[in-house]
């Protein structure tokens, strides 16, 4: 009689990266522990809708801690999922941990005064004035338009997280105000604001 025992394949878990958006080279970790034998390979890989990267050697310094860079430029800007593939000595295999929403992003953004927006010192008979922009940015968090008076203290502060790109502020009393705009990443980093002056007469 032959008994044969199940082996369970590698247990993964991966440390790094986590979901999000990253602008520069991030370390890729993951534990692997084998229920028998010893591990033969751990690799990772990038993969989306339109590609899947090569499997990529990860190397063993301590422990169960297996490591390896990731290489921003080895990819273009998007979003992607990390999968770990982990094989041992009995055969095993386990590839089915993933990180999803790892999204790369090294492109500044841009950001523009649109139509409508009127152009630097300029006079209006009127109370209000409209602020209209163009703006994309991959990993951008929100835009936020600011109004200050000829004090420079702040009137307004209109923060969007969707795709409005304006804003029309009113009730304005005579005198010459500022609008200040800010583009702010998903990591916080503000990366871009313009300033006008339009004097309400």
């Amino acid at each position: 009689t032959i008994n044969y025992t199940s082996i369970a394949p590698p247990n993964v878990t991966i440390n790094s990266p986590t979901s999000g958006y990253y602008s520069t080279n991030f370390t890729v970790n993951a534990t692997v522990v084998v229920n028998g034998g010893t591990i033969n390979s751990v690799l990772y890989r990038y993969e989306n809708s339109s590609v899947n990267g090569p499997y990529i050697n990860m190397s063993n310094h301590v422990s169960n801690f297996w490591n390896a860079t990731f290489n921003i430029s080895d990819v273009g800007d998007g979003n992607y999922t990390i999968r770990i593939s982990a094989n041992d000595s009995f055969g095993g295999s386990n590839d089915s941990q993933t990180v999803v929403s790892v999204v790369i992003d090294t492109t500044n953004p841009t950001i523009s005064f649109a139509g409508g927006t009127e152009t630097n010192n300029t006079y209006v008979p009127r109370n209000w004035t409209f602020v209209n922009v163009s703006a994309f940015d991959l990993s951008e968090s929100n835009i936020t338009f600011y109004l200050f008076n000829s004090s420079l203290n702040q009137l307004n502060a209109t923060v969007f997280t969707n795709s409005n790109r304006n804003v029309n502020f009113t009730n304005l009393a005579d005198g010459t105000y500022y609008y200040i705009l800010n583009s702010t990443r998903a990591n916080g980093e503000i990366i871009d604001n313009k300033s006008f002056i339009t004097v309400i007469r």
